[in-house]
Parts: C-alpha cells; sequence; structure tokens
C-alpha cells in the first residue's frame, strides 16, 4: 500500500474524530436545565415589581420583559440569537437605523433579530425588551438558538392594561 494514502487515511480519520468530538461538546453547553419569562412593572410610586408571566401590559416606558435561560456545562462565552416577532409592526424598533446595533429588523417590520455574545452569569444567559409606544398588542415569540441551534421558544402576549388588571384580579380571587 501507497504510504501517502495511509498518511491521507489517518489524517482524515483524525479530523473526523476530532470534528466529532468538538460537535459533541457544543452540544453539551445547548442543554437548558430552566428557564424563566418575567415582566417588570414599575408602579406610581417608582418601585419595580418582577412578574413570571406570558402576559404582559401593553404600558410603553414602565414595562419591560425578558428571558433566562439556565445552561448547563455553558462555555465562558455564548453566542445565542433571538429571532423576535410581533403579530404586527410597531411604530418603533430599538436601534432601528444603527448600523452597529446588535439586532436587524426584517422588511415587514415585524421581527428582529437580535445577535450577541455573552458570558453566563452561573449559567444563565437574558435577554430583555421594553415596552414602547406604539407597541402592538397581541401574541409576541422568541425564539432562542445558541451556536446556530434552536434551542427554546418563549410565546406571550401583550395585552391593554385594563385587561391585565382584570386577569389579575382572576388571579387574586383563586
Amino acid at each position: 500500500m501507497d504510504i501517502r494514502f495511509i498518511r491521507n487515511l489517518f489524517l482524515f480519520v483524525g479530523v473526523s474524530l476530532s470534528l466529532t468530538f468538538v460537535s459533541s461538546a457544543q452540544e453539551k453547553t445547548n442543554i437548558i436545565s430552566d428557564s424563566n419569562f418575567y415582566a417588570l412593572i414599575i408602579d406610581k410610586n417608582g418601585a419595580t415589581q418582577r412578574y413570571e408571566t406570558t402576559v404582559v401590559p401593553n404600558i410603553p416606558d414602565f414595562v419591560c420583559y425578558g428571558w433566562q435561560l439556565k445552561l448547563t456545562n455553558a462555555s465562558n462565552l455564548v453566542n445565542f440569537r433571538e429571532k423576535f416577532s410581533l403579530p404586527y409592526e410597531p411604530n418603533y424598533w430599538e436601534n432601528e437605523d444603527n448600523t452597529y446595533a446588535t439586532n436587524t429588523i426584517s422588511n415587514d417590520r415585524k421581527t428582529s433579530i437580535t445577535e450577541k455574545f455573552i458570558v453566563p452569569d452561573d449559567g444563565w444567559i437574558e435577554n430583555s425588551w421594553c415596552v414602547a409606544e406604539g407597541d402592538p398588542n397581541g401574541i409576541y415569540i422568541m425564539e432562542i438558538f445558541i451556536s446556530d441551534i434552536f434551542v427554546h421558544e418563549f410565546k406571550f402576549e401583550v395585552v391593554p392594561v385594563n385587561q391585565f388588571r382584570k386577569l389579575q384580579n382572576e388571579d387574586i380571587a383563586r
């Protein structure tokens, strides 16, 4: 047998095993052990209340919301992409005209794609947004990808403040 053939065969097998090992290592960092979706609401006294909820009141400048994912075996630096889809186009997207922003807006203006590198805090990564004037009511969807692999979806509803209060009162009555 030709020595070059054997050397190339060993080189091919070695590279294949290395790629398999790297792929397996990446998969380990993508395991989600916990998740949270929350809303932060600033009351009339300026105090912030945190609610783990899937219903967010449409109160511009007083409500923010976000997601958190707990990664097992997280690396020191995680690359995530968030595909954030709204039911209708909003009046405004943060950083819409900023060419250096970490997000890009779709042509129909209903979807923002954010890509970031983030250092996990005790295995947790997160991202958040705030309600802005002109944000539509309805179902919002956030699809999260880590290293280009889909890992989680958050679906929540933005509702008028009176509907949110009614839902809160129903929860308290239970």
